[in-house]
């Protein structure tokens, strides 16, 4: 049984409840501080083909250059955990956004590929990876305390799916704005003015955050709002004891996680399926398209959340099908990248394997990206009195650790060869960690702790 502490029902304020306008202004740039961290970071995984030869990489180098990803991620979890439920959402996205500034500088800062270059690309790595924490799981903080219960959901999944939605555009424009095959000089010029961007970009949305992000509303947007939330120790001393908080970790932290890393793999991955000269293109148009459908399924889901969060078992119900299609997507994508497992006719057929993967591929991504914001909203649910920043920021902690560890993989000798070990073994694994998200989640009961304080009252929307 759970800690008895979780299953009493907190006690609400009995004041009016209210929400305003300027909280879909506030979303706005939360989802730009979102897209932004998640795009920069998987650049480099984009542009493999290109930078490679420029800078005298190979793609354990990429993969070393995603990895900051989750070891940053690592070490500012728990000073944004604090961020968020002690200083709130404004100065938690002021925080993030400085740091993806601050990383799109420093690669910005110098134009020559030599070693200073080389150096500097993982600083601003390090430096954005220090935001991810933000980037992730400022949605159920934002939508706690901007958001009614009825946009609840829906909040939470715009800005969830923002986080790979940048990864979209970083898709789109690293293999339109850095062509692979071009002369250095061409490559080089292209990729300074790409970074340059990125640092203009970064620095507006800084700007707008700190002349623009309210703190907190004047009256609270919904009953729950107004419990007091636990202190953060007592916090992590509940939510080490909520089992069906681990449900949802061990299945959003394996299937996610690994997902995460497959992502940002993606050019290197193509380069042992495809001819080399449309790998990374083909990579880019897969990687965006995937991530685009991401952010229609999950704001789309996150609205079906909403409209069926008053029935029991309905949204667990939407997170095991969301599992369920996205193995037997990614299955099929793992067969169409091995053509030895084929039979020969099928393998010959080059075009029709192309379009089984877009197809495959991208129904994966919708699937599995889409279902991050009901993880989200389940896991506050379960935890609920427990402050939203330590349960979101522990569940996406945990992703970073599988995630972690698949990029280390290529590091290891032939598991990093181009259309050897490592096309294989990756779109297998992730195959595997899909079926594991959905078992592992199967027997969670569906939680309704906060929906159960906010029910008796009626909100103004």
């Amino acid at each position: 049984m759970e800690d008895a502490l979780l299953d009493r029902r907190p006690t609400a304020l009995a004041t009016p409840v209210r929400s305003y306008r300027v909280r879909w202004w506030l979303l706005f740039l939360a989802t730009l501080v979102a897209g932004s961290q998640g795009g920069i970071w998987l650049l480099y995984g984009v542009i493999a083909e290109a930078v490679e030869p420029l800078y005298g990489w190979d793609d354990g180098t990429i993969a070393l250059l995603a990895l900051w990803g989750p070891v940053g991620y690592l070490v500012a979890a728990c000073p944004t955990a604090w961020l968020l439920d002690t200083c709130g959402p404004r100065e938690a996205c002021v925080a993030g956004a400085t740091l993806v500034f601050a990383g799109s500088a420093a690669r910005a800062a110098h134009f020559a590929t030599d070693s200073t270059g080389s150096v500097l690309a993982h600083v601003g790595q390090c430096l954005n990876a220090l935001a991810g924490p933000v980037a992730m799981s400022i949605g159920p903080v934002l939508s706690a305390v901007w958001f009614p219960a009825s946009e609840r959901n829906a909040a939470t999944a715009i800005a969830a799916s923002a986080n790979y939605g940048g990864t979209a555009v970083v898709f789109w424009l690293g293999s339109v704005c850095v062509p692979a095959g071009a002369p250095a000089d061409v490559t080089r010029g292209c990729l300074w003015r790409l970074m340059l961007g990125f640092a203009v970009f970064s620095g507006l949305v800084l700007l707008l955050c700190l002349l623009t992000f309210k703190a907190r509303p004047d009256s609270a947007p919904s009953r729950s709002a107004t419990v007091a939330r636990e202190a953060p120790l007592a916090g992590i001393q509940l939510l080490v004891r909520s089992h069906s908080f681990w449900m949802l970790a061990l299945s959003y932290g394996i299937g996610n996680g690994v997902f995460q890393g497959w992502g940002s793999l993606l050019g290197p991955n193509m380069q042992g399926v495809l001819p080399a000269a449309e790998a990374e293109a083909q990579a880019g148009l897969l990687g965006c398209w995937g991530a685009v459908a991401g952010m229609v399924g999950g704001i789309g889901l996150g609205v079906c959340a909403d409209r069926v969060r008053s029935r029991a078992g309905r949204r667990k119900a939407l997170l095991v099908g969301a599992c369920a299609l996205a193995a037997l997507c990614f299955a099929a994508f793992a067969l169409a990248c091995a053509p030895a497992l084929l039979p020969a006719t099928w393998a010959a057929a080059t075009t029709p394997r192309l379009v089984a993967m877009y197809v495959t591929s991208i129904g994966g991504s919708m699937c599995i990206n889409a279902a991050i914001p009901l993880y989200y909203e389940l896991a506050v649910e379960a935890t609920y009195p427990i402050a939203e920043g330590l349960t979101t920021t522990s569940l996406t902690l945990l992703q970073n650790l599988p995630a972690g560890v698949f990029l280390l993989m290529p590091l290891l000798p032939g598991l990093g060869t181009p259309g050897g070990a490592l096309t294989q073994w990756m779109n297998w694994a992730l195959v595997g960690a899909c079926v594991v998200a959905t078992l592992a989640v199967l027997p969670l009961e569906e939680p309704c702790r906060r929906l159960a304080v906010d029910a008796p009252a009626s909100e103004a929307t």
